[in-house]
């Protein structure tokens, strides 16, 4: 059961552990849904599994049934069958509101406790980097340079964005820019917000003004947000 707050790599963590169970002959799916998982893991059929459930009670706000869903994982938890395994991601403030709790120790599963996973550290974060970008053939002298940017750059200690960064570093030209290789490394995330501004229009004003005022580490408050998305009026305020 891992927690953690948003780019600390909970969901980079259980890919990476079904990966590594997976060399081990384990068979692999992934999804948000208890539901999925439960069939899947309780299946008599078939040998070794794991499931990989990533934020199944929501990722930035609990979903409307948050509750059942986590008393459904609870159960779960109690049922899967011992050559079968379930790894869960999940945002742990989404968790503590669902509990009602302020302490991460109050929201265990069957007598398991989440292990709660910190920011990446600088050393952490660059052995994340070599290792991925050795496996994509990436030149020794561009592994070093953006090494030198994650010790400057904490938006880039995400192992979701180094993995994508290694894995499209041929996009990029023979000498990007600094802003450019960061820009490159959270295009997955940008794309996604695209997609999601083309299918709810009324989002697009929202999500520029998030963009303008956060970074990956750093959020903002509602009101200075609100003052971003009403720049032009003279009292800042969300509409409902």
């Amino acid at each position: 059961l891992l927690a953690g707050s948003p780019r600390a790599g909970k969901s980079w963590t259980a890919r990476a552990i079904a990966s590594r169970l997976q060399l081990e002959g384990y068979e692999v799916r992934q999804g948000s849904f208890v539901e999925e998982a439960e069939r899947f893991l309780t299946d008599s059929a078939g040998a070794e599994r794991v499931y990989v459930l990533d934020d199944p009670i929501g990722s930035r706000e609990p979903h409307s049934d948050a509750s059942a869903r986590l008393a459904a994982l609870s159960a779960l938890c109690e049922r899967i069958p011992a050559n079968h395994r379930l790894v869960v991601a999940q945002s742990e403030q989404v968790l503590l509101q669902t509990r009602a709790a302020s302490d991460l120790a109050a929201c265990g599963l069957s007598g398991r406790a989440w292990l709660r996973l910190k920011p990446l550290s600088i050393k952490v974060a660059v052995d994340i980097w070599r290792s991925v970008a050795e496996t994509q053939s990436i030149p020794k002298s561009s592994i070093s340079r953006v090494a030198e940017l994650i010790a400057n750059e904490p938006g880039l200690r995400d192992p979701g964005a180094l993995a994508y960064l290694a894995q499209t570093w041929s996009e990029l030209h023979k000498d990007p820019l600094d802003e450019e290789i960061l820009l490159q490394a959270r295009r997955d995330a940008s794309d996604f917000a695209r997609a999601l501004a083309m299918q709810a229009p009324g989002l697009r004003d929202l999500m520029t003004a998030s963009a303008l005022a956060t970074t990956a580490s750093d959020g903002v408050a509602v009101a200075e947000l609100a003052f971003i998305v009403n720049g032009e009026r003279d009292r800042p305020g969300l509409a409902p």
